[in-house]
């Protein structure tokens, strides 16, 4: 339902090849991959490719499969005494798959062995840093397999690319006085493998040593200044190896502990701090952002992410048609905050396939992970992406049933790795240039997706990328020009049929790559397009960043004393007419001299708290401690309100903290401040329809509640959202907001969801209700999860035909439960 958290503690049972023990194997990788010798693009190369493990002696026929699946050679070879084989493969550019058959008699030896045909990764292609690669060897592959797998990166993605990794900073800094920089993951020698390749790393960790102690939450570190002495040593030892550092991974979901941002910035600040006072000007990531929660965005802002980040990165893993969109989202929310041409990157992006993590993906998962991965690459390209990081290189399983990866278990490219190598070859150095516009009465596919165009590194060509919605092998395109060469989606060439004026291009791939001259291409580039504004935005300078500062403020709050619930929109505070918040707020010194440091806060209203003064050592840390009641505190339109601390120092800028808090009002409070009300009658059980991956049940057991479920999962994701369709006497047009009493059993991310009249799905990115099994009572305006129309005029409620109160859960079964469920408006 979500992109999920990627937890890879544990070295993960590969996925094997369709083979039976005893099969023939790779000598080695290389012949696999593309050369590095220099040959044609479409040129036929005569190249063994060298297996072990037959039996000795044993006759061997041999079958090649294009990238489509159809047959292109076969033939039969002898094994040799000790086993080995050499099976020729003279082709052209593209995927291949080797299948091997011996008789029965012969130990039944079967193997299917993948292999990619393309020129290699020019010098052009190798400067481009945009084809990153996520690669997770570190905590995915055994450390005897990694040297070879990263052999084989740039005659992939090239050498300016990076490849992100990860590391656990607990286990390389476990106690004060000892430091392992191996571990049994092998660290630095995996580094210093990618080092001998030419390839930098993009290094990610999102732990702590535990000694530093854990902050509220129990997830980030306690101890910044203790943060900062430690993480300088890796800073010292490894920046070599490094391209970029992203601070910490997903913080907006689980890796943050479900916690506001304000959370989240002391450590991006104290890493900061660290590496800019060492010398250190490796690029910093910050956000590193499961999805797009604006709640999470605007504190983040507000709290300093980015004056403290080079670039900003997100993951996505959703269709690549909503690509240009979510990209224009995180452009609004930069330029809302002044740093619309911050550099984006998304450092995690692609497609799961489903099924046994066993085997590897079969032909049809294989095509549609293939088409959406370089979809994803053309639409990041175009939209002004700076870098982009499919994932992952090695196979991966996710709670059994979602699977990623690029690679079989021996390392051999799947078809949607040779997607990525031929996006790289034909995107690299290039840059957008619009869209194609069609003449009146020019076929298109059906249904037609986007015709991007972009120049290239040669003045007089144009490339021509189509995109369709589906692949089925008979589609084509007209174009109202000729064209040169047209390639798959893997680099084969595509047969083209041509016209006195205009070419008919085959795309069964749903991606097709198409070279034709400028003077042809140029009339029929269309300017105005949303890709060419966000390209545009990218390509300017952005501001300068602050210098970092060695002061930083760290709110913390005893979330299980105070009865206060932390989610990513902010803190619930629990019901009561004295609600008071204790809160503590560190003030951690990073430099080598004393700081007297001065402390107001602000509310809403812009009305500012008296000012406290600490006097702050060197390297540590002094404590203001607050006891605000709620009740004085001004609320926001949406309900909450907020707190921002800020603090002064001489010749020093410091970031701010700011926090947000949701009241718990009593259901009769928010119900006198709407005048239209509508109780939605959600006993009624012809209005719901189950929605759920698991078995969902309608029941309720609690005295007041009228409606609820329970949900049993198994295996894949734990979610469930049953559907409730309004009545039609909602007045939609005065709703603005839904009032619930509610009660969530196990631990689980609530949340309200929403599909508009053509089923086009919405939902809150923040927990609604808490998961204590307590009855809360919540208010959530609908600007909270949806956002203007186009013309910006039409009221929110249009977008609501359907809406669910539902969850992704924690545990393998839950409940929820509802006493109140109301509409409100003015």
């Amino acid at each position: 339902m979500f992109p999920r958290c990627r937890l890879f503690f544990a070295f993960p049972a590969l996925c094997t090849a369709t083979v039976t023990i005893g099969a023939p194997t790779p000598v080695a990788l290389a012949p696999f991959y593309p050369e590095s010798a220099v040959i044609g693009v479409h040129a036929a190369e005569n190249k063994a490719l060298p297996l072990q493990g037959a039996r000795p002696s044993a006759s061997v026929s041999y079958q090649i499969n294009d990238y489509s699946g159809t047959v292109v050679a076969r033939g039969r070879i002898t094994a040799g005494p000790d086993g080995r084989l050499a099976v020729p493969a003279a082709l052209p550019s593209g995927y291949y798959e080797l299948l091997l058959v011996a008789p029965a008699d012969a130990s039944g030896v079967a193997a299917t062995l993948p292999f990619l045909r393309l020129p290699p990764v020019a010098s052009s292609v190798g400067a481009d840093p945009f084809f990153s690669f996520d690669t997770a060897l570190s905590w995915l592959l055994p450390p005897e397999v990694r040297a070879e797998r990263i052999a084989q990166l740039p005659q992939v993605i090239g050498t300016a690319g990076l490849a992100r990794e990860r590391l656990s900073w607990n286990a390389i800094h476990p106690a004060p006085d000892h430091r392992d920089w191996e571990t049994v993951r092998q660290y630095e020698t995996t580094r210093r493998d990618y080092a001998a390749n030419g390839i930098k790393i993009l290094e990610m960790f999102h732990d702590s040593p535990a000694w530093l102690g854990k902050a509220q939450g129990g997830k980030f570190p306690l101890d910044l200044p203790g943060s900062a002495r430690s993480f300088s040593d890796i800073v010292l030892r490894w920046q070599s190896y490094w391209g970029a550092l992203e601070v910490w991974n997903e913080p907006n979901i689980g890796f943050g502990g479900n916690q506001p941002a304000d959370q989240y910035l002391p450590i991006v600040k104290t890493i900061r701090h660290t590496l800019r006072s060492a010398g250190v000007d490796t690029p910093i990531g910050g956000g590193v952002f499961a999805y797009l929660n604006p709640d999470y965005l605007s504190l983040a802002a507000r709290n300093g992410l980015l004056d403290e980040s080079d670039f900003i990165s997100f993951h996505y893993y959703s269709d690549p048609r909503r690509l240009e969109k979510h990209i224009g989202d995180m452009r609004a929310w930069l330029r809302a905050n002044d740093r619309e041409s911050k550099p984006i990157w998304i450092t995690e992006i692609g497609r799961r396939w489903r099924g046994d993590p066993k085997t590897i993906p079969t032909l049809a998962q294989q095509r549609e992970v293939a088409r959406y991965v370089a979809m994803q690459a053309i639409e990041a390209r175009a939209c002004g992406i700076a870098a982009w990081f499919p994932f992952v290189y090695p196979p991966y399983n996710e709670r059994e049933l979602s699977n990623f990866g690029f690679t079989d278990s021996h390392g051999l490219p799947l078809r949607p790795l040779a997607a990525i190598a031929q996006v790289t070859r034909a995107l690299s150095g290039s840059t957008y240039a619009g869209d194609l516009a069609l003449p009146s009465g020019t076929s298109s596919p059906d249904p037609a997706g986007r015709i991007r165009i972009f120049d290239t590194q040669d003045p007089e060509k144009k490339l021509v990328v189509i995109c369709t919605d589906e692949d089925p092998a008979d589609t084509t395109m007209v174009l109202p020009f000729l064209v040169e060469s047209a390639c798959g989606v893997d680099g084969r060439a595509l047969a083209t049929t041509s016209t006195a004026s205009s070419t008919i291009v085959p795309v069964p791939d749903g991606v097709a790559y198409v070279v034709a001259s400028r003077a042809a291409v140029t009339p029929f580039i269309q300017t105005a397009t949303e890709a060419m504004r966000l390209s545009r935005i990218a390509r300017q300078e952005p501001p300068p960043l602050p210098p970092a500062s060695p002061v930083i403020l760290q709110p913390l709050i005893d979330l299980k004393a105070t009865g206060i619930t932390a989610v990513t929109r902010g803190y619930h505070l629990p019901a009561g007419d004295d609600v008071r918040i204790p809160l503590k707020l560190r003030i951690n010194n990073l430099s080598g001299q004393p700081r007297t440091v001065s402390v107001t806060y602000t509310t809403q209203d812009a009305a500012s708290s008296a000012p406290q003064s600490a006097e702050v050592a060197p390297g540590a840390f002094a404590e203001l401690r607050f006891d605000i009641p709620a009740s004085a505190l001004p609320r926001n339109d949406d309900g909450t309100f907020s707190l921002t601390f800020s603090a002064s120092a001489p010749d020093l800028r410091i970031a701010p903290a700011s926090l947000v808090f949701i009241p718990s009002l009593g259901l009769e409070e928010y119900l006198a401040e709407y005048p239209w009300q509508f109780a939605l009658p959600v006993n009624e059980p012809q209005r719901w329809r189950s929605n759920a991956n698991g078995k969902l049940t309608f029941a309720h057991d609690s005295p007041g509640a009228i409606w609820g479920f329970r949900v049993t999962f198994g295996k894949g994701d734990r979610w469930a959202y049953p559907r409730f369709t309004l009545p039609q006497e909602v007045a939609l047009d005065r709703l603005t907001g839904v009032l619930l009493r509610a009660r969530c059993a196990r631990p689980a991310t609530v949340r309200l969801m929403s599909w508009d009249a053509d089923n086009n799905m919405s939902v809150t990115s923040s927990a609604v209700v808490p998961d204590n099994g307590q009855w809360h009572v919540v208010y959530v305006p609908l600007s909270s999860w949806l956002k203007p129309a186009a013309d910006g005029d039409a009221p929110l409620g249009r977008q609501i035909s359907d809406l669910s109160l539902g969850l992704n859960s924690l545990a393998d079964d839950n409940a929820i439960e509802v006493s109140d469920f109301y509409l409100l408006g003015r």
